[in-house]
This record gives structure tokens, C-alpha cells and sequence, in this order.
């Protein structure tokens, strides 16, 4: 006789018991941390997806044909070699290290004499992924030894063209007549194919465009503060060709269906106090480029339009000069706000009807900068900006408020700035500040 163990039975565990196990404490947390996997898994997936089509090529095939003539200035020597020095590292026999000058998210640039031309200039080092395929006919000059290059090459050779650079076209004095457009010319262009010590290295571009010694619009900015500080409207009067010349230079460059797409003070430099050049064509993309419509473009501050996006940064980077220039700039940040001058007039009016930079130009050409005061200007020169109104924690949050409305690029997320931008109630918080200043104006 056999007796059989008796095994347990496994039945499937009842509804009852699996409420019991999930109870409500744990079935939030369980919600809570697959809501926090879905939200970084889509976070990067669409950083991902802004990445990959900031990186797309440029579409330049409208202004040259990328196969067969060679519309592009090339260079007399396409190749060069890094020579060590006692202590600097030179480019070849031509250009001689100075002093490094600034450092960008594409690559870093400094200053070097050309030995052939006794000048300076500036040289670019790119570090940045490569966007656009050389031409067939460039990549024959190149022997073969690099299929791309950054965009901002032939955008430069294309908008500004390459000049010859002397020792008499880097002075400030006067406007030299071999700057044919207002974008920054090259002056030459090429690889570097091996290292101090001579051993061959990965090809690495470089870019030669004129040593500009009046700087950017910043530094401008500042000489004008400096030298004789003026009423923001005195600014704009003496300062308003210079920016409707830009907007002209826009005008053109839009006609070509690119947008440049990282105007900025930093990006704009002064051949004189009248005579400004648009640089820096590294992010120079077609209207119609994707990137333009992903959400890594647009929380950086940006419009999707491009077009309207650079005419929108063109009058952010000149209302930043006035401000900087300004004698006094509370004066600014009240006449901002109030629009009793016709370049707060100008901003506020292209933000409540965009417009292209041909109809700007319009415009500005149109508005009134003359110094002699009528209504406006005597209101404007009545307002003291020692008032109760501009003390204390109301000043602050005008100037910050000011900050925010003119900055081109992401707008960062401070506590502290926006309880005194206005927390949630932005708006009436910069009414109340402004209503003192707002009665001296109407009296």
C-alpha cells in the first residue's frame, strides 16, 4: 500500500488578496516612480531628437552649385602645419600666436599676426561635429582628405566674401572700403593636417577673418558710457542708421532663404561708431530647416518663424546697446515700459505686429529720433529716477523685468528673480512699479 504526499495546491491569489498587497500607499509610489521613468525617458528622448537636427547640414545650394563650379574662393594653401615656438605655437610661416581672445561652444578663437600682410587677425579653431559635405571641386583642393566642413565657412565666403587685409584697413578712424557688405569678410581659410612636432593628425579646420580692433556692441556699448554718456534718446538718434544698415544687411541675407540664428551683442562688431558687421555664421541655417520646429529650439527662448526669430534679436541686441550706453539706466528701464520713445515704440509695436526686416526698416526709417525735444522728451526729462517708485525692491524688480524681456537666449528659472518679476501675478506687480513714473509722464 502506497501512501502519496499530499502537495499544496497553488491557486491564483484572489483580487482580495492582491488589493491587500498593492494597498493605497504603494500603488502611489509605484505611480510615482513610473511617472518619473516616463517623464525622463521622454525628456531625453526629445533632447535627443533636438540634437540630432541642430546638427543637420545647412542647405547653401541655393547661393552655389556644391558640384561642379567652383563659386567659392579657395585658398592658395589649403594645408598648413602647427610650428612650436619658444613660447607659442604658431600656424605655418604666416600666422605668428598673440593671445587667445575668446572661447564659444563651437570652438575658440585668438589673435595672430600675418607675417605675409604685417596685420592681425582673428583665427577660429573648430571642435564642433562638421554639418555641411564639401563641394566636390573644394574636396579636390583638399586632396581628398576631409569630406566636411562647419557651415559657417561657406556662409562667410557667400555673405561676406574674402578681402585682403593690410596694415592700414585695421584701424577705427576710418570705415575701410574693402568691408563691401556688412558681414565679416575671410580672409583665408585651411587644414591643419599635422601637429608641432610634425606628426600627421586629423584634419581640423581653420577660419581667418580681419581683427576688428573696435570689438563687439558690448564694447562699444561701454566706450559710449565712458566717453559721453547720454539720454537713451540721444543714443538712439546718433545710433539708429547704424542699426537700420543691419537691418538692411538682414533684409538680404533672408532674400537668400538662411536665417542666421544667433544674433547677439556678442556677434556684431563695430568698424566705427556708425559702421557695424554681422559675424559669427556658425548657426546660419535655411528658413525651412528642421530644427527650427523642435522643442529644443523653441525653450531656448526662440520663435519657430526664424526670420521674425533674427529680427526679434537684432532689436533686443540694439535696445541692450541704449541700455548699456545709457547715462542712466533706470531712466531706460521707465521709458521701456512707458513707450513714450520711439525706440520703445519700435519694440512694442514688432511684438504686437511681427514683421520682416524690410517692413522694420520701414519703420525705424519712419519713426522720429530727432534731438530736438517735443512733449514726450520733456516728460522724459522730467522723470527722476531717484523716485520712490525705482528704491528698494520695486527698482529691482523693474531692472530684472527689463532683463528678461531683452535677453535673446533661454531664460533661466530663479527663485528669488521671479518673486520680484512678480511671482504669479507678473503683470500687476510691474504695473505698480511703474505707475509713479507713469504719472510724471502724463503730467
Amino acid at each position: 500500500m502506497t501512501y502519496e504526499k499530499a502537495l499544496p495546491s497553488r491557486r491564483a491569489p484572489s483580487p482580495r488578496r492582491i488589493a491587500r498587497y498593492f494597498g493605497a500607499s504603494r500603488r502611489l509610489k509605484l505611480l510615482c516612480a513610473f511617472a518619473v521613468v516616463a517623464y525622463v525617458l521622454l525628456s531625453t528622448s526629445i533632447k535627443l531628437w533636438g540634437t540630432y537636427w541642430s546638427n543637420a547640414p545647412t542647405d547653401l545650394s541655393p547661393l552655389y552649385s556644391p558640384t561642379t563650379s567652383p563659386s567659392l574662393p579657395l585658398p592658395e594653401h589649403p594645408a598648413r602645419r602647427l610650428i612650436r615656438t619658444s613660447n607659442a605655437v604658431n600656424i605655418g610661416d604666416r600666422y605668428s600666436y598673440l593671445k587667445p581672445l575668446s572661447a564659444g561652444c563651437e570652438g575658440n578663437t585668438a589673435i595672430y599676426r600675418d607675417e605675409e600682410t604685417g596685420s592681425d587677425v582673428v583665427i577660429k579653431s573648430f571642435r564642433t561635429q562638421l554639418r555641411n559635405r564639401l563641394p566636390e571641386y573644394a574636396r579636390r583642393t583638399f586632396a581628398g582628405s576631409i569630406d566636411y566642413w562647419p557651415a559657417e565657412i561657406p556662409a562667410t565666403l557667400l555673405l561676406g566674401g574674402m578681402m585682403n587685409v593690410t596694415s592700414e584697413s585695421n584701424t577705427t578712424e576710418t570705415v575701410d572700403v574693402s568691408f563691401k557688405s556688412d558681414f565679416v569678410p575671410a580672409v583665408d581659410y585651411f587644414l591643419i593636417v599635422s601637429s608641432e612636432s610634425g606628426a600627421p593628425v586629423s584634419p581640423t579646420w581653420r577660419l581667418v577673418t580681419p581683427f576688428i580692433r573696435g570689438g563687439t556692441l558690448q564694447t562699444l556699448a561701454s566706450k559710449l558710457k565712458e566717453d559721453r554718456p547720454q539720454k537713451p534718446h540721444e543714443l538712439d538718434a546718433f545710433l539708429r542708421p547704424a542699426f537700420n544698415r543691419l537691418l538692411a544687411a538682414l533684409r538680404e541675407l533672408h532674400a537668400k532663404e538662411l536665417c542666421h540664428d544667433d544674433i547677439k551683442i556678442d556677434n556684431i562688431f563695430a568698424l566705427d561708431q556708425t559702421r557695424w558687421l554681422i559675424g559669427d555664421l556658425g548657426r546660419a541655417r535655411e528658413v525651412q530647416h528642421p530644427y527650427h520646429y523642435t522643442h529644443g529650439w523653441q525653450s531656448k527662448n526662440q520663435w519657430s518663424e526664424c526670420r521674425l526669430n533674427d529680427v526679434r534679436r537684432m532689436l533686443k541686441t540694439y535696445l541692450t546697446v541704449l541700455r548699456t550706453a545709457a547715462a542712466d539706466a533706470d531712466r531706460f528701464d521707465a521709458e521701456f515700459y512707458t513707450e513714450r520713445q520711439p525706440w520703445s515704440k519700435l519694440y512694442w509695436d514688432f511684438m504686437r505686429r511681427p514683421a520682416l526686416a524690410g517692413e522694420l526698416l520701414g519703420r525705424s526709417s519712419n519713426s522720429s529720433v530727432e534731438l530736438a525735444q517735443g512733449p514726450a522728451m520733456e516728460a522724459s526729462a522730467a522723470f527722476k529716477p531717484d523716485m520712490s517708485v525705482q528704491t528698494g525692491r520695486a527698482r529691482e524688480a523693474l531692472r530684472l523685468a527689463v532683463d528678461r524681456e531683452l535677453k535673446c537666449t533661454r531664460i533661466p528659472w530663479r527663485l528669488r528673480r521671479w518673486w520680484l518679476w512678480g511671482g504669479f501675478m507678473p503683470k500687476y506687480r510691474l504695473e505698480r512699479n511703474l505707475h509713479v513714473a507713469k504719472a510724471e509722464f502724463e503730467t
